[in-house]
This record gives C-alpha cells, sequence and structure tokens, in this order.
C-alpha cells in the first residue's frame, strides 16, 4: 500500500510512504492510493499533481522538480579575510 502526503512540502515534493502489510488507519494528512494507481504514481514521486476525494487519490499528473539552489560564496580565504579587516580591497 503507498500513501502520499497530502500538503507537498516546503520544496513542492510529496512525501510518500510504502508498506507491504497495510496501515490500520491513515495518518491525518495522508491519502490512500488505489492500488491500480500505485505503480504510475510511484514512478512519479516526488513531483506530483495529485487530485484527493476525502483520503484517497483520484488521479495525478507529472510535476515538475524546482530549480536547484544557487551554491553559496566559498567563505574568504586567510588573505581576504585580511584585506577585509584591514579595509582594503583586494582588487587595489
Amino acid at each position: 500500500m503507498l500513501i502520499i502526503k497530502m500538503v507537498p512540502e516546503r520544496n513542492g515534493a510529496y512525501d510518500n510512504q510504502r508498506s507491504a502489510a497495510g496501515f490500520a488507519e491513515l495518518p491525518d494528512g495522508w491519502a490512500a492510493v488505489p492500488d491500480e494507481m500505485e505503480e504510475d504514481v510511484a514512478a512519479m514521486l516526488p513531483w506530483i499533481v495529485p487530485a484527493f476525494d476525502g483520503g484517497t487519490v483520484t488521479g495525478v499528473q507529472p510535476g515538475e522538480a524546482p530549480p536547484p539552489e544557487p551554491e553559496p560564496e566559498p567563505p574568504p580565504d586567510a588573505y581576504e579575510f585580511t584585506l577585509g579587516l584591514m579595509g582594503v580591497d583586494g582588487d587595489d
């Protein structure tokens, strides 16, 4: 049994859990994927656009992954750091 969280994460991905034994009851905020849809939904996760009816997934479309976040600026090396403390621009 596959279940997905009904509210996406901050990055737009849908959290999901799978259990061969199933679930005694669905956790709050989660929806069950019908057996006949499970393979298709699993192939698109986590970037999906789901449709729900109560605690059941009734449809799903492929979603888009967000663009990668830019790499952070590397910290200054010792020379640049020292120049910065002295108030000197390294380009001078």
